[in-house]
Order: structure tokens, then sequence, then C-alpha cells
């Protein structure tokens, strides 16, 4: 099972390439799924630009890790979920008020978004790019990524937001 330390905070579960993917703020593995047993710890040097991990999400044929960046920007890596190596990573620019605000990242068949704070972003697909970026009302909010649209929560006025990702997703 997945070691219970300090620096083994879970920050996000998401299930493809036949196993259960586990990212915590240090480190990225794959458990399987009969018995959580650890079978693949994921130590692609690229993949450290995305930490401290925020988030972990799965879909468009990948692994999708959001974190570390600086003050001004967080990383958003794409995984192999079967070889867990670094597909691509791209750079999100944010407003530096956001910096303490989680970031969340969800994920379908062709569409990825980031949220953190009031921020949301849209990439490309197969991670090589930030396709849109567009300010939310309310902070902190829920997202899904489904049905043709990027959906995220506006708590602070009890609101659903429908968000056309425009084509190509």
């Amino acid at each position: 099972a997945f070691p219970p330390r300090r620096d083994h905070r879970i920050v996000g579960l998401a299930a493809a390439g036949g196993g259960i993917w586990v990212a915590s703020r240090t480190g990225l593995q794959r458990l399987r799924p009969r018995d959580g047993r650890v079978t693949l710890q994921v130590s692609d040097p690229a993949l450290q630009q995305a930490f401290p991990a925020d988030g972990l999400a799965a879909g468009a044929g990948a692994l999708w890790v959001v974190g570390g960046g600086g003050e001004a920007s967080d990383q958003l890596v794409r995984v192999d979920p079967v070889r867990g190596w670094v597909l691509a990573g791209v750079a999100l620019r944010r407003p530096g008020r956001e910096g303490q605000r989680p970031a969340v990242v969800a994920a379908d068949e062709r569409t990825v978004a980031v949220r953190r704070g009031v921020g949301l972003f849209l990439v490309a697909g197969d991670g090589s790019r930030v396709r849109g970026y567009l300010e939310l009302p309310g902070r902190d909010g829920g997202m899904a990524v489904g049905a043709g649209a990027v959906w995220a929560t506006d708590p602070d006025r009890g609101r659903l937001l429908r968000v056309d990702p425009g084509p190509g997703g």
C-alpha cells in the first residue's frame, strides 16, 4: 500500500493504463488495483517541474499532473499512463494573487482544463500549448470536464458554470 509518510500526502488519484495512479506532493506512483502494491515509481526528471504537485487527472489518453512552477506559473505535465514517461509539459501563467489557492485538473477524451482560484486554462489535448484562458467568478470552486464542456462551480453565488472548450477540445 501507499506509504503513510508526511511527504506522501495524497493530492490526486486517477485510474489509467491498467493501474491506479497516486500523486503525492513529492512523487507519482502506479498501484496494482488488486492489492495496492506499488508497481511503478515515476522517476523521469522532467516530471519534477510539476512538483510539489497539486492535482492529478486522467483523460485525453494521458495522466495530467499540475503544480510546481514558480510564483507566477504552474506546470502541467502530460504523462504516459502505461510507461510513466513524461510526454509534454506546458507552463500556465497565473495572476500572482492566485498562487496560494489550490489547483485542480480535469480531463476527458479531448479536453484538458486546469483551475486555480479564478483562473481557468484550456490546454490542447496533446499538452503542447494553452488554448485559452479566462477568469471565472468565485474562487476555489470545483471543476469537471465532460458532455462537451468544462463545468465549474461559483460557490459564492451558488451557480454552476458551463464553459464551451471550442473546436478541437
